[in-house]
C-alpha cells in the first residue's frame, strides 16, 4: 500500500523533477564557467577529475570539426526530437512511471545540452572519470540523464519482449 502511494507522489511530481535535472545540469555549468579556465582540471578521487571542456559536436565530439552548418543541424535535431519525445510521452505513455521517467530525463536533458548550444554555441562538460590515463570522454548533468533515460527505455523494452517472446512456432 505505501509503494502504491509514494509511486503515484513520484508519478505525479516527474515534470517537477525533470526540472530539478534541468536546472542542476545549469547550475553546475555556470559554477564551472565562472571558476575554471579551459582545460582546468582538479581531481576529485583517483578516478574522477573535474575539467572544463566544450564539446561543438554531438555524443563524444562526433560532428565537432567546425563546420557552421554542423552546429545548425545540431540546434535543429535538438528541437525536433525534443518535440517528438514530449508528443510520444503524452500520446503513447500511459500508466507506466518508469517509462516517464525516461522520457523526461531525455528531455531535460536535451535541452540542457540545447540551452548550451544556443547560448554559447557549444555544450560544457566537466565530468572526467578515468582509469590511469584511459579517459572516458567529459560528460555534464544533462548527457547523464540523457544516458539513464536512454538506458532505462532500452532496458524497458528488452523486458517487454522477453515477456512477450512467443515460443517456437510450428510450421504446418
Amino acid at each position: 500500500m505505501m509503494l502504491k502511494i509514494i509511486q503515484k507522489y513520484f508519478y505525479k511530481n516527474l515534470f517537477f523533477y525533470s526540472f530539478l535535472i534541468l536546472l542542476s545540469d545549469q547550475i553546475t555549468k555556470i559554477l564551472i564557467l565562472k571558476n575554471f579556465e579551459i582545460y582546468q582540471s582538479i581531481e576529485i578521487t583517483s578516478f574522477l577529475n573535474i575539467v572544463l571542456v566544450f564539446n561543438t559536436g554531438a555524443a563524444f565530439s562526433i560532428f565537432s570539426d567546425g563546420h557552421d552548418w554542423q552546429r545548425y543541424m545540431l540546434l535543429v535535431s535538438s528541437i525536433v526530437i525534443i518535440i517528438f519525445l514530449i508528443y510520444y510521452l503524452h500520446r503513447h505513455i500511459k500508466n507506466n512511471w518508469l517509462q516517464e521517467l525516461s522520457i523526461y530525463l531525455i528531455i531535460s536533458g536535451a535541452i540542457g545540452n540545447l540551452i548550451d548550444r544556443i547560448r554559447l554555441g557549444m555544450v560544457v562538460d566537466f565530468i572526467d572519470f578515468h582509469i590511469g590515463d584511459f579517459h572516458w570522454p567529459a560528460f555534464n548533468i544533462a548527457d547523464s540523464a540523457i544516458s539513464i533515460g536512454a538506458m532505462t527505455l532500452i532496458f524497458l523494452e528488452l523486458r517487454f519482449l522477453i515477456l512477450n517472446k512467443k515460443g517456437p512456432q510450428k510450421i504446418e
